[in-house]
């Protein structure tokens, strides 16, 4: 019982996971995180994509109903690179939270209120310190220019969230950032377009951050 109210609240926090990550993130062993799927499912709570390897779980309309919880994509089934990109920011938490202790995400209603409207990609998060962080996560080949875009974009607020017509920047409310990629060369590519612009920039307000880029081992292959 306790198993499968972990495996409902895992979900309704993260949206998807596969099995392993949310034995992980459950405290538990994996073939309890089995047993507890098949009950699950035979009670239509949670949706199981088996279609990936690894397979990747999410709430059902009815396991949303029981949670108080809605579903991202709505009663239309969430396309592959969202569930992909969602199981990625898990394993990217799970790794981060292992380096600053406390570090957990932050809900994008919340990010809504504070006047953000994050692009793919785009996350933030929080440590034990109060540190505030942007983890801008790349599973698809991101161009390495997208970083000084991110960083200094103007995002058009959810005004049902935020009052002022004018959105805030992650430049504002971020004081780590973080890029995540789930590839080796992208790991690379990334720390010389970095190393390469802050020697050439000669603008203080163009200036960047100390930003670390941090390899995620991927569940896919997507390149």
């Amino acid at each position: 019982m306790a198993t499968r109210d972990s495996i409902m609240q895992v979900l309704t926090q993260n949206d998807f996971a596969t099995p392993a990550q949310l034995a992980q993130m459950c405290g538990v062993q994996l073939p309890a995180v089995c047993k507890a799927m098949k009950q699950l499912t035979d009670k239509s709570l949670i949706v199981v994509e088996s279609g990936f390897r690894p397979a990747i779980l999410r709430l059902s309309c009815t396991g949303a109903r029981v949670m108080d919880t809605t579903l991202t994509s709505g009663k239309r089934a969430p396309s592959a690179t969202v569930q992909q990109h969602a199981c990625h920011r898990n394993e990217a938490g799970m790794k981060l939270a292992q380096i600053y202790p406390g570090f957990q995400w932050t809900p994008k209603r919340q990010l809504l209120k504070h006047g953000l409207r994050p692009a793919i990609g785009e996350h933030g998060a929080t440590d034990a310190n109060g540190r505030a962080y942007l983890v801008l996560l790349d599973d698809y080949m991101m161009a390495p220019n997208r970083i000084l875009r991110t960083w200094f974009r103007r995002h058009t607020p959810d005004t049902q969230h935020y009052q002022d017509s004018t959105g805030r920047r992650w430049c504002e409310l971020a004081n780590h950032f973080i890029v995540a990629t789930t590839s080796p060369q992208q790991v690379e590519r990334h720390q010389r377009w970095l190393d390469r612009y802050q020697r050439e920039c000669r603008d203080p307000d163009a200036m960047l951050p100390d930003i670390e880029v941090v390899y995620v081992e991927p569940l896919w292959s997507l390149f």
